[in-house]
């Protein structure tokens, strides 16, 4: 459905169907801004709903001017279906909707063409913006940002105005414009949410462009007071916004447009309002300023910029340097210094590369792009100021694998990346509450914290700790727990990960040695002077041998988790042994694994997959008790628990006392509340159609089975 936009050049690409019911004025600005500013091949039509002022002159006019434009004139006012006249006529791939109150700005057809062309889901593009403009009487619409082939958008999942344009193919599939319902007979507009509704209904997107590409002065308070009678009339027969509220935003929108959007660290470029939907102390967040919704407010940008010049950093990190603006208040700063230098780290690739162009563009020397990710960047170098700006879902352990860079005292910025300013807080309070950091808050519509790192001193007794288990048993939620702890440091499966070495170690079993003495002990190395503590359910597949041969004797903690919940977990994962043996080479272990299986399983075809997903279990089990005896007699600790005893809270303190470490009465609440929430259920992936044939299973039956054939093993 989606298609090709550009068709042969004959034929229009754009066929443009101009609705119009009196408001003459407007519509002469509407038709010559069009025709001023349209690139591309296209068709225009009018459609006059029975205006009684002096549109047909204004049109009669513009068409002998334009001959090519074709007209209809209606014998009454059918309101927003007076569109579906023109619709079976026209031609063109994108069909543009336009009312008779938008004044067209230079580069809407391109941007329109680029936008279609670049996203194939995209269904429907209002040539506005999310956010109004400081003349609008309008509001700000939640949306999310899109960024590819340097073409950003923001998709909604309500609706645009009838302004805006929609594949034909949707309309070929029965798509039309009806009116809403009105108390007023004679208003009839068009129900725009039905039409984007529609469009959704069909698999598509909605979309906003990043700025206004034309004039919406119908929203515009200017306008909209010089005839009161005729919007009033229409805000009366609107169900979600009246008079009453459209007054509230003229008045709001006269203080907004005070509101100077101009910086001087980027003096071509002009700002829009701030789409954050929180209120600031009883502010609109409007009153701050943006360039897109994912770079922070021009405002902050300006902040950070004079923190750099204060502080004069050796060395700058920025993590999420998305489309540059960022790395260039922070560059510029810099440069004003004297020295220093920034790396700026953005893993989405279609920002880096605008990112990296923007560099390149400006000259700006003193930074380096980098197209990595942040929590898993090696950077070789220690930091004396960081941005935390990424869009990274676990921020904890993006902070705790940047730790080892960290230089004593180096300033800390966090960022509400997702444009909710309580989203930043947690982490913060949590550092703050363990002696990792101090600082303030700052209130913008984002919000933005800045505070000075503090490394905590290590427990008496510094250990190297590994936690076994068979994968789906609670690891990444014990880490949860232990982040944070003073003199821990406490990483779920961190780079370099041992999951991407499995299938090496299948070929050549000496590899795993290799990983471990030229990754794994360098990197550990570096850490700061603590307990180091990773949970990683891939360590007993072959690793763990390799760092008793480095000399290396860890203490350990098991854990433990009823054998059927394990194997019902991997299996609603849609783990599949016969389709997909690489994926559990990977990831698991097969029966066919080159490693040494202390359950072998020779005849395993024989077992169907939730037996099978049964077996790794134990055997993962059986591997947790050998080592542990193993290391026991070299005089290593083990501390054996489970998902159900930190949950319950039954186990969280004999285990602080295991680890050595203390903790205060904050830091116990902390603890305790995180043990309270889930961690990597992985709903995403879960196989609902597996999920439904559980309840058919006898288990007792499929499990005694596997167990028959390994009880004197």
């Amino acid at each position: 459905m989606a298609g090709e936009i550009l068709p042969a050049m004959t034929k229009p690409v754009i066929s443009t169907v101009v609705l119009n019911w009196n408001r003459s004025h407007l519509l002469e600005q509407t038709l010559q801004s069009y025709i001023e500013t349209v690139s591309c091949p296209h068709e225009l039509w009018i459609v006059d709903n029975y205006s009684t002022d002096n549109s047909r002159k204004v049109i009669e006019k513009f068409v002998n001017a334009h001959p090519k434009t074709k007209v209809i004139f209606l014998p009454e006012n059918r309101g927003g279906e007076a569109y579906n006249e023109a619709i079976p006529h026209l031609s063109g791939n994108l069909v543009y909707l336009c009312e008779n109150d938008q004044i067209h700005m230079p580069g809407w057809c391109e941007k329109t063409l680029h936008a279609f062309q670049t996203y194939r889901n995209l269904g429907q593009l209002s040539l506005h913006c999310p956010v109004p403009t400081d003349d609008e009487a309008w509001v700000s619409k939640p949306v999310k940002i899109r960024f590819v082939n340097g073409c950003l958008l923001y998709l909604l999942q309500d609706n645009v105005t009838t302004s805006s344009i929609i594949r034909r193919s949707l309309f070929q599939h029965g798509l039309r414009i009806i009116n809403m319902p009105s108390n007023n007979k004679d208003i009839k507009l068009p129900d725009d949410g039905r039409i984007s509704g529609a469009v959704k209904a069909m698999g598509l997107w909605v979309g906003y462009c990043d700025r206004y590409y034309v004039r919406n002065i119908g929203h515009e308070s200017k306008e909209i007071e010089s005839d009161p009678d005729y919007y009033q009339t229409n805000y009366k027969a609107k169900t979600d916004v009246g008079p009453a509220e459209l007054k509230k935003r003229i008045e709001l929108q006269k203080q907004l447009r005070n509101v100077q959007r101009k910086t001087m660290l980027f003096p071509r470029e002009q700002a829009i309002g701030e789409l954050s939907s929180q209120p600031v102390g009883g502010l609109d967040p409007r009153y701050w300023s943006m360039f897109d919704g994912r770079t922070l407010e021009v405002e902050s940008l300006e902040f950070i910029h004079s923190l750099v010049r204060m502080l004069k950093p050796a060395s700058a990190l920025e993590t999420g340097g998305w489309l540059g603006y960022t790395a260039t208040a922070i560059s510029l700063a810099i440069t004003a210094n004297g020295f220093g230098k920034l790396t700026s780290i953005e893993d989405d690739i279609n920002a880096y590369a605008h990112l990296a162009e923007r560099i390149k563009r400006l000259s700006l020397s003193n930074v380096q792009a980098k197209n990595d990710k942040s929590e898993r960047f090696a950077a070789g170098e220690q930091y004396d100021f960081v941005l935390f700006n990424s869009v990274y879902e676990d921020p904890e352990e993006e902070f705790f694998h940047i730790i080892p860079f960290l230089n004593e005292g180096a300033t800390l910025v966090f960022t509400g990346y997702r444009r909710e300013m309580h989203q930043i807080k947690s982490l913060p309070k949590i550092l703050e509450r363990f002696g990792l950091l101090s600082g303030q808050f700052y209130d913008t519509p984002r919000g933005l914290y800045v505070g000075k790192y503090k490394p905590v001193e290590p427990p008496e007794s510094r250990r190297t700790i590994f936690c076994m288990s068979s994968g789906r048993s609670g690891t990444a939620y014990l880490t949860s727990l232990l982040k944070g702890i003073p003199g821990l440091i406490a990483l779920h499966e961190p780079e370099p990960k041992y999951q991407w070495q499995t299938l090496p170690l299948q070929q050549n079993p000496a590899h795993a040695e290799a990983f471990v003495r030229n990754h794994k002990q360098p990197w550990i190395k570096q850490l700061p002077d603590a307990t180091y503590f990773e949970a990683s359910h891939y360590m007993h597949k072959g690793f763990f041998e390799a760092w008793l041969n480095t000399g290396l004797v860890p203490d350990i903690i098991v854990m433990q988790r009823e054998l059927r919940a394990i194997a019902l977990s991997w299996y609603g994962l849609n783990v599949d042994f016969f389709a997909n043996p690489q994926f559990v080479k990977q990831h698991m272990l097969h029966p066919e694994d080159t490693r040494e299986l202390f359950l072998p399983l020779p005849d395993w075809k024989s077992y169907n997959n939730y037996q099978l997903c049964y077996w790794y279990a134990l055997e993962q089990q059986k591997r947790a008790e050998h080592y542990a005896k193993q290391i026991s007699k070299k005089g290593a600790k083990v501390f054996t628990t489970s998902l159900e005893g930190l949950s319950s809270g039954k186990d969280i303190q004999p285990l602080l006392v295991w680890l050595g470490v203390k903790t205060d009465k904050r830091g116990m609440e902390i603890i305790h509340n995180r043990s309270k929430q889930r961690i990597n259920d992985k709903n995403q992936f879960k196989n609902a159609k597996r999920l439904e044939s559980i309840n058919e299973m006898d288990f007792d039956k499929l499990e005694a089975e596997v167990n028959k054939h390994h009880k004197s093993k």
